[in-house]
């Protein structure tokens, strides 16, 4: 019966197509039809009214405009139905704000599932930055460094490894996006005494994280291996 210019503009239709030419409901995408059908509607016959209805109204360039509906239905003196004002609400904003929520929900979701899968790897992880300045210890490098991550965040890796410097260049750093490269076998003096590490490293856009994995135990069995092999060997 009426449409104002506002609206429109947003449907990008001229009044006299829409105008004792169509229903609201021939404006809707198929989706939204079967939910006018399943929920708007039936709402509106029992309450006489809806508010902040989340749909889609159908463009002339066929692209889609979000809308919250508010409607009344207008009944007459004997009762019946004979109206229905319909007031419209452009929800861009809204849903372009309910999108970056879900995607900020989503990442912080994922990043702590990252953080709890992370803090149960035996490997110690050390994330730093382009300063080699500390932004992330896992568990295990907690224990391995005696520190923990919230007090290192933000010193240099030399802060809390003296001998860190004097290793650093001989640990090889795969390039992003690419195959994490084999590690080296390292010593270093940490609080604990001297300890020998398998070291690899990989650059990501978050910064260079270091696996760090001690394998004093191994190495010292693998000496006591190689010591008893030699006696026999001299013996026979």
């Amino acid at each position: 019966r009426h449409a104002n210019r506002t609206f429109l503009a947003w449907v990008g239709r001229e009044s006299g197509e829409l105008v004792g030419n169509a229903r609201f409901y021939d404006l809707l995408p198929p989706g939204a039809k079967i939910y006018y059908e399943t929920h708007y509607a039936p709402l509106l016959q029992m309450q006489g009214a809806v508010r902040e209805i989340a749909l889609e109204l159908v463009r002339a360039d066929s692209s889609r405009l979000p809308v919250l509906v508010n409607a009344t239905l207008k009944r007459g003196a004997t009762g019946l139905p004979h109206s229905i004002v319909i007031s419209l609400f452009d929800g861009s904003e809204r849903r372009r704000y309910e999108r970056e929520l879900m995607r900020a929900r989503t990442d912080a979701e994922q990043r702590a599932a990252a953080a709890i899968a992370l803090a149960h790897i035996n490997e110690g992880v050390v994330l730093v930055d382009d300063d080699a300045r500390i932004q992330l210890l896992n568990s295990a490098a907690e224990q391995l460094f005696s520190v923990e991550s919230a007090e290192a965040a933000g010193l240099p890796l030399a802060t809390i490894c003296s001998d860190w410097q004097a290793v650093e260049g001989r640990i090889p750093v795969g390039k992003p996006n690419a195959q994490a490269s084999p590690p080296v076998i390292i010593p270093l003096r940490l609080p604990n005494g001297q300890r020998w590490l398998a070291a690899s490293g990989q650059a990501t856009p978050e910064g260079l994280v270091y696996t760090l994995r001690d394998v004093t135990e191994e190495r010292r069995l693998e000496h006591f291996r190689d010591d008893i092999v030699a006696i026999v060997s001299h013996e026979l």
